[in-house]
């Protein structure tokens, strides 16, 4: 019974450490923005959703990681890839 529960416990974490994407998220996987997004945020955390904040709050939020990410001594983005990424994520924010 216990080695019919530890195998249950490691397919739920194997699972649950999944790196694919949900299907919901993948239709932006391809953008620019979407990768630019990716690839910086990862350093530290999951890249978040566009809908975990709002429009009027996105600029905010970019620049406070830039922030962090110049305090670890990590590559910041470009001002154009601000600019973008500012974007992408307040084009699909909650309103």
């Amino acid at each position: 019974m216990f080695k019919n529960c530890l195998i249950i416990a490691a397919s739920i974490i194997l699972f649950a450490c999944d790196s694919s994407e949900p299907a919901s998220n993948s239709a932006h996987t391809e953008s620019p923005e979407k990768t630019i997004l990716d690839e910086h945020c990862r350093h530290c955390h999951v890249p978040p959703l566009p809908s975990a904040h709002s429009v009027d709050e996105w600029y905010n939020v970019v620049y406070r990681m830039q922030k962090h990410r110049l305090k670890r001594g990590l590559q910041t983005l470009t001002d154009e890839e601000f600019d973008l990424v500012v974007s992408y994520l307040k084009q699909r924010a909650e309103k």
